[in-house]
């Protein structure tokens, strides 16, 4: 014990200072006990294989780099939180989890997953860290999930962002995107992308969002869902070049917001059941287009509002109005539409104000269904195509023939939906 004794004025002050040591350990003053659970460091470039055992693993403020020609694996039920972070595989990325224990990239913040590693009460947020960018081939998201990603600062704002279509995706979830669930910016045509039973979840904007560089694969999509997002589907635009297939399953459409063409030269072939959803855009074809649905399962083109086919692409209940979209555009030879719904479009400012507009011969539309268009069903000019067995009803003008225009038209049914013309 230590006294001391001091006059300031005319008052006396008595400060006593003890120190009392008891046997054992004593926890300071104050202290808490700590929640937060053990974790590994991972910040930095990893160039000799490695896995990543169950745990959890935090980059902060830093870019985790997996070198070419080196794996990653990361075993289910790991967790690897990002704070601030971005991750890029050069090399291959295995991280294949169960339905028990996912394999997880997700937030810092994220207690859900991992526990309270940061010891805050914070909770996560959409962008608290960059993205998981897949650049080299042959990696595997399988019962993955990914989520918080798409950091407002990075360009792509997605959780995910794809420089490759030699992946594997499947039953993963991505959730919570500043944007994109899973943004594409680089495709390779020998390798098709495949997307196969994933979840889409709460991504401020788009499930998928495809904006190629120059190239275009298969997209074949399968099993996927989509809710709470402003765009359920998978969303593009550019111009599309080679010979391309879309493939979906119910309520999981194609999006297009911007505008989308088949390149001169090039083909897209959409098989039975196939959704494409459009918002005031044209889907114009300088190449050649093969939409063959089947009558109980035909290729769709519509409004993103259309909530009867391809489901609640746009998140709300919005009912679809005639001229929603610009219409479908064929200026090149050789395209075959067969057993397809097309509606809603011809929108006022669109040339032709139609649903379908043929602009060249050796084209053939047959047994499909065009209705509820601002003005128009179909618009030939100067074209001879083949216009066979269709209903085109619903409409201001079924159909409409201009600049010399000499189409073949045979079996069709014309006019308004409770009273047509066989023409």
């Amino acid at each position: 014990m230590f006294l001391r004794r001091w006059l300031l004025g005319s008052t006396a002050f008595l400060w006593v200072s003890c120190v009392v040591t008891l046997a054992g350990s004593v926890p300071p003053l104050f202290a808490t006990a700590s929640t937060a659970p053990q974790f590994t460091d991972v910040c930095g470039v990893i160039d000799t294989d490695r896995v990543w055992a169950p745990g959890v693993y935090v980059a902060t403020s830093c870019t985790v780099t997996v070198n070419p020609n080196v794996t990653l694996t990361v075993a289910p039920g790991a967790v690897v939180k990002f704070n601030g972070s971005t991750m890029v595989v050069n090399g291959r990325l295995l991280a294949q989890g169960s339905a028990q224990a996912p394999v997880v990239f997700t937030s810092y913040w994220d207690d859900a997953h991992g526990g309270d590693t940061d010891g805050e009460s914070r909770s996560p947020a959409p962008g608290d860290w960059a993205k998981l960018v897949v650049n080299g081939p042959g990696s595997v998201l399988d019962h993955a999930w990914i989520g918080y990603g798409g950091a407002w600062y990075g360009y792509d704002k997605a959780n995910l962002v794809l420089n490759t279509s030699d992946i594997t995706i499947r039953d993963s979830v991505f959730a919570w995107s500043f944007e994109k669930g899973i943004a594409i910016a680089h495709l390779d045509p020998a390798h098709p992308l495949r997307l196969t039973g994933n979840t889409f979840q709460n991504n401020m904007q788009w499930a998928v969002y495809a904006k190629p560089d120059n190239s275009w694969a298969d997209v074949l999509l399968t099993g996927n869902s989509s809710s709470g997002l402003s765009w359920n589907g998978f969303g593009l635009e550019g111009s599309i070049s080679g010979t391309v297939t879309f493939s979906t399953t119910a309520n999981f459409p194609f999006l297009a917001e911007q505008e989308v063409a088949v390149a001169a030269g090039s083909t897209l072939t959409m098989t039975p059941g196939t959704t494409f959803k459009f918002y005031g855009k044209a889907l114009t074809i300088d190449g050649r287009l093969l939409a063959r649905g089947a009558l109980a399962n035909p290729v769709i083109f519509t409004s993103f509002r259309d909530d009867a086919h391809g489901g609640n692409a746009n998140g709300d209940d919005s009912p679809p109005e005639i001229g929603n979209w610009s219409g479908l555009v064929i200026n090149g030879s050789g395209s075959v539409l067969d057993h397809t719904w097309i509606g809603y479009g011809g929108a006022w400012y669109g040339a032709g104000q139609a649903n379908l507009t043929l602009a060249a011969s050796g084209v053939s539309i047959a047994d499909s269904v065009i209705t509820n268009s601002f003005n128009r069903g179909i618009v030939v000019d100067g074209a001879a195509p083949a216009i066979l067995g269709n209903q085109i009803y619903g409409n201001q003008v079924g159909l409409y023939t201009l600049n010399g225009a000499l189409p073949s038209v045979r079996g069709n049914e014309i006019g308004r939906a409770s009273c047509r013309e066989r023409v």
